[in-house]
């Protein structure tokens, strides 16, 4: 009973008048609007020249923006400067009903994620997204799409669709998870779901009607949910996609997990039915997020002096595993919604902290789409970027690498 009324309690502070279960398809409209800058950015009208070059090591540090006092027209691009990576220009954008969430990209369709469904848009011309298809599903909040099916979780569940009509997904299965679902990963025929009182669990996605969880982790640390109190901060910016970062991310035969209190947790995954920890490292705060980006692991811990940074500490993987510790890197501003101007200074405080890091070898190879794409609601596809903005639906943006 605790369990249910906390479940309740998180879900009345993330989804305020959207309690109906109505199963009407809302209608998808296609518009261009201005987009909504800070007073403190420029906006500029171009088209952006076609990009041939890989961009040059980095050597500004911020976002630079001067004030502007007239608004750019809605009927040509936005470019947003982005040094020192490039510049972000908005190709085009679709509204949903509601909050975007997630989106995903397979073949020429985008689905979006928002708290009424799944919906289907026909991005064969990037510029002019068509409304394709929906699917109604209660509050799903994350997916992935592998092959020609979508795996994704709700407030209760893992579910899976069939995408064999892009333009209409049917349901293949669905399983209630013992305790509410807040992200998960995909590895070949399994997903691993962390829930809010912080568990990894392993589920068996082979046989579509019975999605069977095989396997459960449960980390030392304290409760991402379950003790009300200095954790809460960690399930409200999780739930209420605050937060764009992962709790738990996976590489190979590992995931490794943010244990908030405990630090890092390194899991063999490798055995599904047997997730057996091989690997921990207590570092100081409070670590909520894990990303792997090539060959390192990057670990974020909540910042209390600050609303908006969080300490970064990072270890290629080989060293990690040989029982290295992770290097203090500085601190980074996250962004809290993904809108252009924010991706904008993630990538460029990204780059600058990697260069100046000893771990600066293992991102040589670094794009600013892959850094992108460690965020929760965008995808990348060449060098285009769909984000499921949170207000605004369906967000594509085109990068374009900075000219030596």
């Amino acid at each position: 009973m605790r369990q249910f009324i906390i479940h309740l309690f998180f879900l009345a502070l993330l989804l305020p008048g959207c309690t109906s279960s109505s199963k009407a398809t809302p209608s998808a409209t296609q518009a261009l609007e201005t987009l909504a800058l800070p007073p403190e950015w420029t906006i500029t009208p171009t088209i952006p020249p076609s990009a041939t070059k890989t961009p040059s090591p980095p050597t500004a540090t911020a976002v630079t923006a001067t004030p502007s006092s007239s608004p750019a027209p809605s009927s040509a691009p936005i470019r947003l400067d982005c040094p020192p990576a490039g510049n972000l220009t908005e190709v085009s954008r679709s509204t949903t009903s509601i909050t975007s969430l997630d989106v995903e990209i397979s073949g020429n369709y985008a689905y979006i994620a928002d708290n009424t469904g799944l919906w289907v848009f026909d991005i064969t011309d990037p510029s002019q997204p068509a409304d394709a298809g929906f699917k109604f599903i209660q509050a799903p909040s994350q997916m992935i799409i592998s092959d020609s099916f979508a795996y994704g979780i709700d407030t209760e569940g893992l579910w899976k669709l069939d995408l064999s009509d892009p333009t209409d997904p049917t349901f293949l299965g669905y399983k209630d998870t013992p305790d509410m679902p807040l992200e998960f990963a995909i590895t070949q025929d399994y997903a691993f779901v962390r829930d809010n009182y912080g568990n990894l669990r392993a589920f068996d996605l082979s046989k579509d009607a019975n999605l069977r969880e095989v396997g459960v982790y449960d980390p030392p640390g304290k409760t991402i949910g379950g003790d009300i109190g200095g954790n809460l901060i960690s399930i409200v910016r999780d739930l209420a996609h605050k937060n764009p970062l992962h709790s738990f991310s996976i590489r190979g035969d590992y995931a490794y997990v943010a244990d908030l209190d405990a630090g890092l947790r390194i899991v063999d995954i490798s055995d599904p039915t047997r997730l057996r920890e091989v690997g921990s490292y207590d570092l100081s705060g409070s670590i909520s997020d894990v990303e792997v980006i090539q060959n390192a692991v990057l670990i974020f811990g909540i910042n209390l002096g600050t609303d908006d940074a969080w300490d970064l500490w990072g270890q290629n993987i080989p060293d990690l595993l040989r029982g290295r510790e992770p290097l203090y890197l500085g601190t980074i501003s996250i962004p809290q919604v993904t809108k252009p101007e924010i991706l904008c200074t993630f990538i460029s405080e990204f780059y600058r902290l990697i260069s100046e890091s000893e771990l600066k070898s293992a991102f040589t190879e670094t794009q600013p789409e892959e850094i992108v794409d460690l965020l929760k609601g965008v995808d990348v596809v060449g060098d285009l970027i769909y984000v499921a903005d949170e207000r605004r639906g369906l967000l594509i943006l085109q990068f374009e690498p900075m000219e030596d």
